[in-house]
C-alpha cells in the first residue's frame, strides 16, 4: 500500500473502533499530517475569489476554461451532504470510480478489499451523527463526474477520498471539486483544509504548507 492508503486505512479503522468516535479517535485522525508528511492549505482568504487570485495566472485560466466547457454540456451543480440519511447511490458511485480509477492506474490498497463499500457506508454515516461529515458530489446534467468525502474537524476540513469519473477527465472534475471543497471550507470559517498524504501534484499545486 502507499503511505496515502495506510494512512486513510488507518484512520478509517481509528474512527470505526467505536460507535461513537471517541474523542482520542477523533485527535488521532485531526493531528495525522503533524505526524506525517502531507500538504494542507492555511485557509487565509475572505472568500475562494481572493484565494484563487493567488494561484498562478495559469492554472486559474485553466480552471475556469474547463468550467466553463462542463458549463456547455450541461448546467453544472455541486451539492453538499452533511447529515443522515445519505443520499442513496452516492457513497456507492463514490467508490465505483475510486475503484477504477485504482485499477487504471495499477494501484492497490484499500479499494481492493471486498468489504470496502461497506467500510465507507459505516465510515461516512459515523461520522454524520458526529456532525463532522462533508460529503459533496459534482453533477453535470444529471451525471455525478466527481465525488469528495472529508472530515470536518474544529476548524479543519480533512480530506478523505476525491473520486472522478473517467469519462470526464478533459474537464478536471477532481481539481473542480476540491477547490469547491476550499469554497466552502472558507465560506464556512475553517481554517485549514488538510489533503493529507499521497503524493499527487494537485496537492501541493491546492496547498500552502506540508
Amino acid at each position: 500500500y502507499s503511505s496515502g492508503m495506510k494512512q486513510r486505512i488507518a484512520i478509517g479503522k481509528a474512527l470505526l473502533a467505536s460507535e461513537v468516535l471517541d474523542e482520542q479517535a477523533l485527535n488521532s485522525f485531526a493531528s495525522s499530517h503533524e505526524r506525517n508528511r502531507a500538504p494542507y492549505l492555511k485557509l487565509e482568504w475572505k472568500d475562494v475569489e481572493t484565494y484563487k487570485a493567488t494561484l498562478p495566472r495559469k492554472v486559474r485560466t485553466d480552471l475556469n476554461r474547463r468550467l466553463r466547457r462542463l458549463e456547455e454540456k450541461a448546467p453544472v451543480k455541486y451539492t453538499v451532504c452533511q447529515t443522515l440519511p445519505i443520499p442513496e447511490g452516492v457513497i456507492e458511485a463514490m467508490v465505483q470510480q475510486k475503484t477504477a480509477w485504482c485499477t487504471e492506474h495499477g494501484l492497490q490498497g484499500m479499494f481492493d478489499q471486498p468489504d470496502v463499500l461497506a467500510f465507507f457506508r459505516l465510515f461516512a454515516e459515523a461520522v454524520a451523527r458526529r456532525g463532522e461529515l462533508y460529503l459533496a458530489w459534482l453533477q453535470c446534467g444529471d451525471e455525478a463526474i466527481a465525488h469528495h468525502l472529508a472530515l470536518r474537524y474544529g476548524k479543519r476540513l480533512i480530506s478523505y477520498v476525491v473520486s472522478n469519473d473517467a469519462a470526464y477527465f478533459q474537464y478536471s472534475p477532481g481539481h473542480l471539486a476540491n477547490l469547491n471543497a476550499i469554497a466552502w471550507a472558507l465560506e464556512n470559517g475553517l481554517e485549514e483544509f488538510d489533503h493529507m498524504q499521497g503524493d499527487f501534484a494537485y496537492k501541493y499545486q491546492f496547498s500552502n504548507g506540508v
